[in-house]
């Protein structure tokens, strides 16, 4: 699965997520600014373990790895290797 068909598929779980349609996202822009707070967090983890049928680890929860659709796209494709 290339980057942009996996990208188009993290913006479906911050819809999921968050319940609102999304636009416009690239890579850079910040997954906070889609409406995934720290409340949603979790709820969005686990949406993406289940689309993408990974377990991420515990020491690769991190802020740095949820910062853009970019970043979380690298962390799933680390998981899909």
């Amino acid at each position: 699965m290339g980057e942009p068909v996996m990208l188009d598929k993290v913006v479906k779980c911050v819809e999921k997520t968050v319940g609102l349609k999304i636009k416009g996202v690239n890579a850079d822009t910040k997954i906070k600014d889609s409406g995934v707070d720290s409340l949603y967090l979790f709820k969005f983890v686990g949406v993406i373990e289940s689309e993408f049928e990974i377990e991420i680890e515990d020491i690769d929860l991190t802020s740095k790895n949820f910062e853009t659709f970019g970043t979380v796209t690298e962390l799933i494709l680390k998981y899909k290797k």
